[in-house]
């Protein structure tokens, strides 16, 4: 992994498998990789050198030691203070995802604040160290799961919380994180040691969806999830999705909450818009319109099968694709029942620059 330095170079060699996989014939591209890692970076540390011929250049020098007195690379070229010898097991020449896990490379790397994923786009261990390697084995505190998605969805006195999961891997489960009125002060709410729903039953390649009923909420409160992996050594990974969802009595037609308003057009402006539907209705619309009563865009237009809030997103769009100027605006909602009633609600918003 190279590091790069801020001004366009790398000077950064650390936390590499080295493998030559020539003989002493080979000593041209040897030399070239001796040269290269000598005379361009400024920090060569932290690697792992291979090579199944049992020649392997030197850092900076054209000597082909055995892999026992690459042991000695530290004095010979004043670098390589941590770095390895070892044999780690790789799938393949071109597929560097390891077959076995040996301590030549578990947690002996250090963590890169420029190179922070592996392979598989998995959180790199920062602490104690990471592994050498391209792939992060998840020994280390790092959990190779995924979170796909992350839903949120308001009923009367509960909020349904979904999510979906792939790659999970040494994983027993998930705690349930959640804030009252804001997206910041989260506290645990449930984990896979007092909730069955959420103890991990998915396996690496696959996808799993997960549900959670939140029983605890007040209706009107809007609340903030989000979703912690919890590995079978009981280290933890908070993952950065968060869903949110307003509670509120099914026999209600409202318009509940929109987060953030205002909203700020130079902040790559989006607000979510919570509404209630309380009753099976034929037709639906969620429109924004200005002060003049002007539609500036559709947001939901069709009918809803089930009683419940929704959400909906808004990214200070117009209907055309052009960014709505500054100002106020409204979220209206109008709704017809099946049984023919009709509702509406209206909810301001504010547009700034």
């Amino acid at each position: 992994m190279l590091a790069p330095d801020g001004v366009g170079n790398h000077d950064t060699v650390m936390d590499n498998i080295i493998a030559i996989q020539r003989s002493n014939s080979g000593s041209s591209q040897i030399d070239a990789l001796a040269a290269a890692l000598s005379a361009d970076f400024d920090v060569v540390d932290y690697n792992d050198y291979f090579t199944p011929q049992g020649n392997v250049a030197m850092i900076g020098t054209s000597t082909y030691p055995t892999l026992a007195m690459l042991k000695a690379i530290p004095s010979w070229t004043g670098r390589d203070a941590n770095s390895i010898v070892g044999n780690p097991k790789w799938a393949s020449n071109t597929d560097l995802h390891w077959t076995s896990y040996t301590s030549a490379i578990i947690k002996k790397g250090q963590y890169l604040s420029t190179v922070p994923i592996d392979i598989d786009y998995s959180i790199r261990a920062t602490a104690p160290k990471a592994d050498i390697g391209a792939d992060e084995n998840g020994l280390n505190g790092v959990l190779p799961v995924e979170l796909m998605s992350l839903d949120a969805r308001g009923l009367d006195s509960k909020v349904d919380v979904s999510f979906e999961t792939a790659n999970e891997k040494d994983l027993f489960g998930f705690a349930l994180l959640r804030s009252d009125g804001d997206d910041e002060h989260f506290v645990e709410i449930a984990n896979a040691f007092n909730a069955k729903a959420l103890t991990a039953n998915g396996s690496d390649g696959h996808s799993t969806n997960y549900n959670f009923a939140d029983n605890t909420v007040t209706n009107g409160t809007t609340y903030f999830y989000k979703v912690v992996g919890i590995n079978n050594d009981g280290t933890r990974q908070e993952f950065a999705r968060i869903a949110e969802a307003t509670p509120i009595a099914p026999e209600q037609f409202a318009i509940v909450s929109n987060y953030p308003n205002p909203l700020s057009l130079s902040e790559n402006a989006s607000t979510k818009i919570a509404y209630s539907i309380g009753a099976p209705s034929a037709k639906v619309e969620l429109t924004i319109v200005d002060l003049t009563g002007r539609t500036v865009r559709a947001l939901f237009d069709g009918p809803v099968e089930n009683a419940g809030v929704y959400t909906v997103q808004w990214d200070a769009k117009e209907a055309d694709g052009s960014i709505a100027p500054s100002g106020t605006y409204f979220a209206t909602l109008h709704v017809i029942t099946t049984d023919g009633n009709a509702q509406s609600a209206t909810l301001k918003i504010v547009l700034t620059k």
